[in-house]
């Protein structure tokens, strides 16, 4: 008995990782952050098309590791401070992000500050 309920629970996880699909999203802003005269950092404000939260998209292109710091400034006048210390060269990194939905009450990402980028 305990070997059959083992077997069912996992196809039921099988089955449920295997439905999974990723949903349409829409980027609507993108920044360039520049370090000597060369574009070291794109971050970017998306939202899925069927509704609910967004994400923003941090890509570093630079060649070196570095620590990024940024702030998503919304347009209802919050704000969000996100880091990635030693993020890698050509690394891109996704955070959820319920106010980068122009459809939430944040309305959106209106601008985003990069506030640090130190070469190690």
């Amino acid at each position: 008995m305990r070997a059959i309920l083992i077997a069912i629970a996992a196809t039921g996880i099988v089955g449920l990782a295997g439905e999974s699909r990723a949903q349409p999203s829409n980027c609507y802003s993108e920044w360039e952050f520049s370090s000597g005269g060369r574009v070291v950092v794109e971050i970017s404000a998306c939202e899925y098309t069927r509704g609910g939260s967004g994400f923003y998209r941090v890509e570093h292109l630079g060649h070196e590791t570095a620590n990024v710091c940024w702030t998503l400034l919304f347009r209802n006048g919050r704000e969000d401070r996100q880091c990635y210390l030693g993020m890698p060269p050509g690394r891109v990194s996704r955070g959820s992000c319920f106010s980068c939905n122009r459809g939430s009450e944040g309305g959106g990402v209106r601008d985003v500050v990069l506030r640090r980028y130190d070469v190690r």
